[in-house]
């Protein structure tokens, strides 16, 4: 039951732009890793260029309103769910847990791990 209403309320969101951002700035605290269909570092960042991995509040390169923090190489995360390209990912940071979307080529799966 308790799946089914988070399910639906994260539908609801996509369908309300005026919900989504009270949903952004709802911290997921204590995920639990049985979550995760894998983990992975961050990695493949350019040095050169901006060094860091856009986390986004949907699974789409459609401009900055969407970025909402940032990811450097090294950090963990866990994968929770893909879609396309895309991975929804679980990091920590300051002892909370923290969510969003991030471009998959820039994530190392764990060994014997796969999306």
């Amino acid at each position: 039951m308790k799946k089914l209403l988070l399910a639906a309320t994260i539908l609801s969101s996509f369908a309300v732009p005026s919900m989504a951002k009270s949903l952004d700035e709802a911290v997921q605290e204590n995920q639990p890793a049985e979550h995760c269909i894998a983990t992975g570092t961050v990695y493949r960042l350019d040095p050169r260029g901006d060094n860091n991995l856009s986390v986004r509040t949907r699974p789409r390169v459609a401009g900055p309103q969407y970025e909402k923090d940032e990811l450097y190489t090294g950090e963990h995360v866990c994968v929770t769910r893909t879609e396309g390209v895309w991975a929804f990912v679980i990091y920590q940071r300051d002892g909370r847990s923290f969510s969003g979307w991030v471009h998959g080529h820039y994530i190392h799966l764990g060994e014997g791990e796969g999306q």
